[in-house]
Order: C-alpha cells, then structure tokens, then sequence
C-alpha cells in the first residue's frame, strides 16, 4: 500500500500547553496562560539555552488585536507530565510580544527556529508576507537578554529556505 495512512501508537497528545481549558479533554490546562493574556498560539518549534528549553510561538491569540509572537521557556526536563512554561512578559505581566526592530512580525509572520551560541539567543524569522507571497524572506536575530530584546543581524535568505529549523552542530564531529 502507498500513500500517507496513520500508524496507531506513534503519536499521542500529552498536554495542551496554552490557552486555560482543554476542550477536548475536558480539563483545565496546567499553564493557565490567559493570566499572561495567551488563549491559544500556533506553531511551537523549540531549542535549548543556558538549561531552559524555549519555545518560539508564532502568531498568538489572545488579549491582543494584532498577530503577534510569543516566546516562553521552561525547565522541565521530562514531557511525559506536560512542560511548565513562562512566558517573557512585560512589566504589567502580560506576554511580551516577540519583536525584531525593522522586521515586520505581524500576521503570517513567525519564528521558525532558534538556538544558542556563545551565550545568546538565536532566532530565525520568516517575514515579508504578502498578498501575493507568503514568507517572503528569513532574517536572523540575535537576543542577548533570554529572549526580551532581538537585534536583527542579516537576512538568511531572500527567496529560498525561508521557513528554516537551525541546528547547532560541532565541526570536529562532521567527517571531512
């Protein structure tokens, strides 16, 4: 048989991470995120830095009437009990938008990616979204502040790779 078909058992839901209430299984969330005025996110990729794992979300439903983006972190080690997260707020509290100074970052725009080197943060950002193009260009940022502020440092790409997962590997391990 060919084609795309679901093997039962190889994924299961182990949490909701946002949002207060988990509709589908009739409980409250774990991380209440409405307090932060977060009812709900998409996307969710994550890398770890200085021993937190944090999450970049993209565009974010909640107590704001723009698409922003929201970054959080967490130091659980173990998923299997769904993941504490904190999210970087402002100083009422409330999430702090994920922002790049002279990146546009609103709907449709997101991070793709992120990682850690030489005691910063790293993020890889689609943007220039249009009516006629979605993701039009990447950038990378660069915080040095766990995530508070971003610097944009250069565009990664201006027509291909645009929706990238950075990896962070060690030279002296790749043969050649």
């Amino acid at each position: 048989e060919t084609g795309v078909h679901h093997v039962p058992g190889s994924s299961r839901k182990i949490c909701q991470l946002t949002g207060d209430f988990d509709w589908e299984r009739d409980e409250f969330t774990l991380n209440q995120t409405l307090h932060v005025g977060i009812q709900g996110t998409d996307l969710g990729s994550s890398f770890v830095h200085e021993g937190r794992t944090y999450f970049l979300f993209g565009d974010t439903a909640g107590l704001s009437l723009f698409a922003d983006d929201s970054i959080a972190f967490t130091t659980d080690a173990d998923p299997e009990h769904c993941l504490k997260l904190q999210f970087v707020t402002n100083a009422l509290g409330l999430f702090r938008p994920l922002r790049v100074p002279g990146v546009s970052t609103g709907f449709m725009e997101v991070p793709t990616g992120g990682f850690s080197a030489h005691g910063n943060m790293y993020i890889i950002y689609a943007t220039d979204t249009t009516l006629l193009k979605k993701m039009g260009r990447s950038v990378v940022a660069r915080s040095s502040d766990n995530g508070k502020h971003f610097t944009y440092l250069y565009d990664l790409s201006l027509n291909k790779f645009i929706n990238v997962a950075p990896v962070v590997v060690e030279n002296a391990e790749i043969p050649g």
